[in-house]
């Protein structure tokens, strides 16, 4: 029988392989839902055990870790599906990077997470949609969304300062998205 060091010290022994044979009976009472290849990076978290949406445009959303907020905000908006769908329509996705999501929700006075209950959350998340794939060189000045607003295009640029990381034309399957500062309002 295996003793943790508190057990040697006068304490009661811990019989670990109780502890396994428990994990076992837990792990063999949970129900199967989903089958475990659609799950891939063995449970490490982050965009190594996440979800694998692919290669579309919510799939490279979802992997990209600035775009956590967009990404919510477009499962709650109910547009998750159709960013998803392959071979029909190609979309634009002018994504506002979470900090651009913060300071709007402040401006509007209520927290990050209660930003995703807002009533015109749709509204919002349909207005940083176009129809069609525009990568950076081929941003027109202005944009009609999916919320059907003519809106001046925003600004778009692929890195920003000295810094390499890449905030433009991420590709995918369905369209591209690139990562902006702002929140768009009609």
């Amino acid at each position: 029988q295996a003793r943790s060091a508190a057990a040697r010290r006068g304490g009661a022994a811990v019989n670990r392989p109780g502890f396994r044979a428990a994990a076992v009976i837990a792990r063999a009472d949970k129900k199967e839902d989903a089958p475990a290849a659609s799950i891939k990076g063995g449970g490490k978290g982050g965009e190594e055990g996440a979800k694998d949406y692919g290669k579309t445009l919510f799939g490279m959303l979802a992997k990209n870790g600035d775009c956590m907020m967009v990404s919510t905000g477009i499962t709650k908006s109910g547009l998750q599906e159709m960013l998803m769908e392959e071979g029909s329509k190609e979309y634009t996705l002018f994504a506002p990077s979470d900090d651009a999501f913060g300071t709007y929700a402040k401006k509007i006075g209520v927290t990050k997470l209660d930003f995703f209950d807002i009533d015109n959350l749709p509204e919002i998340m349909k207005n940083h949609l176009v129809e069609g794939k525009l990568p950076m060189d081929s941003i027109p000045e202005e944009i009609t969304t999916l919320a059907g607003n003519t809106i001046k295009a925003p600004k778009v640029v692929m890195n920003k300062g000295r810094s390499k990381k890449r905030w433009a034309n991420f590709n995918s399957t369905n369209g591209c998205f690139h990562i902006i500062d702002e929140v768009l309002e009609a």
